[in-house]
């Protein structure tokens, strides 16, 4: 259902439902009440209490709750850039920033829980290969205290009354370099193929994931957890490369459901909300059809576009396509990445307008969240390092923000 923006009566009393459902979710209840039950239920049959009401929330009509990404964990960036892409960094000045100038919490925030490991050594489990799991002679990044510190900031959002999401751009597990390495030397299907070598290979992968992840689920934190991004898109590698190249839509689906059921079953992580995550386009050998490669309903719980704007200042944005095939599935639906892309990366005058999100969900009605990219201080795509950022915030009707949200 679309959030009817002139209606003062649906407004109410979508507000309402957002306080009642948060509110119990905060502090543990084992009941939901029947105005705040939903159809939807989460595709974990054992997600938690506090995991279905959070469902029950993006799934009710509401104005769109604000968000930004912290980052990464810290460490995962090269020295270059690790001062303006870390967790601590990011709440500090896209958040903390934020708020001291609007007055205002954002709604959500997120950070990427992968490691960036970058070996260079040979990988024992398969020859002449390089895997981000083995000793490297080359000094490793200290990732000690990463997740943990992670962890603190992600579970003092949630006790205060936000949301939050993270997202796994985890290094190639064949030659442990970044995720922007799209070689595939083997075959994919060894990855959820009990026993290969670099089904262990990535089995250990997950295992260092869940770690963290079970640390959120024992702190009471539900997490919306978006794996594999923009899968439609060529950069990474998972992503669709066109015909007869790995993965194919049969391949990436089975490595998604074998993610979900190791993470759920195995792992016995029911703190998760599943974010499938396309790009507005495929880019050159991408489908134009961004849903191509879906793993299939009964495995994801949200489906998200990232849209990032690159065309002149109020010119119109037009997502009609992939917003109506997102909306086709009858789940939530999320902006999951949104904001300035390369056009106004290059502008020094930081001409991108966050106003614009207003006009863009008037025409595209019922997304759950947006949630605006860190940025650096010659790539500033946070909300706080653009125009009219706490205007947004403070825009009535337009936006949910943390303490809209109810939970205290």
């Amino acid at each position: 259902m679309s959030y009817t923006r002139h209606s003062v009566n649906v407004r109410t009393k979508a507000l309402k439902l957002f306080a009642a459902i948060l509110a119990i979710a905060a502090i543990g209840a084992d009941f939901v009440s029947a105005d705040a039950a939903s159809h939807d239920r989460p595709v974990d049959p054992n997600a938690s209490a506090a995991t279905r009401r959070v469902l029950d929330l993006l799934a009710s009509p509401h104005p769109i709750i604000s968000g930004q990404m912290l980052g990464s964990i810290d460490g995962y960036e090269a020295p270059v850039n690790a001062p303006y892409r870390g967790a601590t960094y990011g709440y500090q000045k896209y958040v903390a920033d934020l708020a001291t100038e609007s007055g205002k919490w954002v709604g959500l925030v997120g950070l990427n829980y992968a490691k960036n490991v970058l070996c260079n050594d040979a990988n024992p489990y398969v020859p002449s290969q390089r895997s981000p799991f083995m000793e490297c002679a080359n000094p490793k990044r200290d990732y000690a205290s990463a997740f943990p510190a992670a962890d603190r900031i992600l579970t003092d959002y949630w006790n205060a009354g936000g949301l939050v999401t993270v997202m796994w751009q985890v290094s190639n597990p064949w030659t442990g370099q970044s995720a922007h390495d799209t070689s595939i030397p083997g075959n994919f299907s060894d990855l959820y193929t009990d026993g290969t070598p670099m089904n262990r290979t990535y089995d250990r992968m997950l295992d260092e994931l869940a770690e963290p992840l079970a640390d959120l689920q024992r702190a009471g934190v539900v997490v919306l957890f978006r794996p594999f991004h923009e899968q439609n898109g060529n950069w990474f590698w998972w992503g669709n490369k066109g015909s007869g190249s790995q993965p194919s839509a049969d391949q990436f689906s089975a490595l998604w459901r074998y993610t979900f059921d190791y993470m759920t079953t195995t792992k016995g992580l029911h703190n998760l909300l599943w974010v499938y995550c396309v790009n507005r386009s495929g880019g050159p050998t991408g489908s134009d059809d961004v849903l191509a490669f879906d793993p299939g309903e009964n495995y994801f719980d949200i489906v998200a576009l990232d849209d990032y704007k690159s065309i002149p200042a109020n010119a119109p944005q037009n997502i009609q396509a992939p917003y109506d095939r997102i909306k086709s599935l009858g789940k939530p639906i999320a902006l999951a990445e949104y904001g300035p892309n390369a056009h106004y990366i290059d502008d020094p005058a930081h001409h991108f307008d966050w106003l614009d999100l207003v006009n863009l969900d008037a025409k595209y009605p019922g997304f759950a969240y947006f949630m605006a990219w860190d940025g650096t201080p010659t790539e500033p795509q946070s909300i706080v390092q653009d125009q009219n950022g706490a205007a947004l915030l403070d825009r009535a009707g337009a936006v949910l923000n943390r303490g809209d949200l109810g939970q205290k």
